[in-house]
């Protein structure tokens, strides 16, 4: 499948007549794929650990508290990340003031959420002390994840090896730490704490190496009138990732408010070994979107074979990955987590397809964001999550935590192959979408 990737890459690229950024594309990719597949592996093997270790109850206690402050993300990323990196990818002698800019909006949001998560655990009465502690801890991490705008520069220009360094490293260590708390029968209060210095460790070597390998970042600069350009850029992603994340942690929250803890942690279980395969389309776009921006449009029959490529590739990997866990999401289950969480298995065995809408979306975004349609990706993500809400109530309340799964399941279905018929200009991206289910259809 990758090959099949890589082969068609390459075909589409050559008639770009830019051999050599398929070659870049690909090394790119490698590293970002390493990086992840590291972070993926380890932390599955650790979060079995975890998981077994507490039990579904305590075990959804953290998972909750994790979701929770994932709601949070996208007003810290203040929708900021795709344009960041499509900005240095055209104007890489601004990047002083570029990554200034973002550095401090993204910080001063992560203050603004931190100090609202606070008064929430302060003043809340619908949850348990020990899960707003956990929270609070957790809802720190917001802070410092204005850090990452650095991985924004080494994508620009193809070096993803040091974001594998920096993240890898931060991550080896969480993991073993990790590992000694299990071993010394932590309580879940060292685990958040782990979790948030891991996102610290991260930040701070990234800036080590940009500053080692490029300039000092006390040579940033903040441009208020940069800001506020890539603030009206940002502005219609920012609403989309709060639509698209809300979307992806509403389950967790709505399941907690209607079954409790225990059916969140076996819900947890059954969805982080699918939410796995979603790193290849974050890391495939990742890698794509500087020279997304870049292309010119003198080519564009070759371009919009190359985009349907990389969808097709995407469809057949997520197809893939459902049958094979059709026939064994529920031994696979057993195995890593035992028999208290069995019913994990029918969870994965739904959730899994859901990537083969969520991988056409997360690409389809990142066409979109680089061709200037940000609005589009809002307009969508929206939607999405409009008919996400009552999915879950009602499908919850039928189901139990399966039914969870199938609002998931419909929720992307919608986003992919339904609401782009409503504009024209979305209109495409779902016929390429239905035609990626033919894997023989390539142009």
């Amino acid at each position: 499948m990758f090959s099949y990737l890589r082969i068609a890459m390459r075909k589409q690229l050559n008639d770009f007549g830019i051999h050599t950024m398929a070659l870049g594309i690909a090394k790119n990719s490698a590293w970002l794929l390493l990086d992840k597949f590291i972070r993926l592996g380890l932390g599955l093997t650790v979060g079995v650990l975890i998981a077994r270790h507490f039990g579904p109850h305590d075990y959804g206690i953290l998972s909750y508290a994790i979701a929770f402050v994932g709601l949070f993300t996208a007003l810290v990323s203040l929708g900021l990340d795709g344009i960041v990196l499509r900005e240095l990818s055209v104007k890489p002698q601004d990047k002083n003031k570029i990554l200034g800019a973002a550095i401090v909006l993204k910080t001063l949001a992560g203050l603004i959420c931190f100090a609202a998560i606070l008064i929430y655990c302060l003043n809340s009465k619908s949850n348990e002390p020990a899960t707003l502690i956990l929270i609070a801890i957790i809802g720190a991490s917001l802070i410092f994840q204005s850090f990452d705008v650095a991985d924004a520069w080494f994508q620009s220009i193809g070096q993803a090896k040091y974001i594998t360094y920096a993240r890898g490293s931060a991550f080896l260590f969480s993991a073993l730490v990790k590992i000694v708390f299990l071993y010394t029968n932590a309580p879940l209060i060292a685990f958040a704490l782990i979790y948030s210095c891991e996102i610290i460790v991260a930040g701070a070597l990234l800036w080590l190496i940009y500053s080692k390998t490029e300039t000092s970042a006390s040579e940033l600069i903040f441009d208020k009138f940069e800001a506020i350009s890539l603030l009206k850029e940002s502005w219609p992603l920012c609403l989309s990732s709060i639509f698209v994340i809300l979307t992806m942690q509403l389950d967790k929250i709505i399941l907690k408010y209607l079954l409790g803890n225990e059916a969140v942690g076996i819900y947890s279980v059954g969805t982080q070994i699918s939410t796995i395969w979603y790193i290849v389309p974050v890391v495939l776009g990742s890698t794509l979107a500087p020279h997304i921006s870049r292309v010119s449009t003198d080519k564009q029959v070759a371009y919009t074979s190359t985009i349907q490529n990389i969808y097709t590739t995407m469809s057949v990997i997520a197809v893939s990955a459902g049958i094979f866990f059709y026939f064994t999401a529920a031994k696979i289950i057993v195995f890593l987590y035992g028999t208290e969480y069995s019913d994990a298995g029918n969870i994965l065995v739904i959730h899994i397809w859901s990537a083969v809408f969520i991988f056409h979306v997360s690409i389809r975004t990142r066409i979109l964001t680089a061709e200037k349609k940000q609005t589009l990706v809002a307009f969508l993500a929206f939607l999405t999550l409009l008919i996400s809400i009552p999915l879950n109530f009602i499908l919850i309340k039928s189901s139990g935590i399966v039914g969870a799964a199938y609002a998931f399941l419909i929720s992307w279905f919608m986003c992919a192959a339904v609401f782009p018929i409503f504009r024209e200009d979305t209109r495409q991206s779902m016929y390429k979408f239905f035609r990626s289910l033919i894997p023989i259809y390539s142009k």
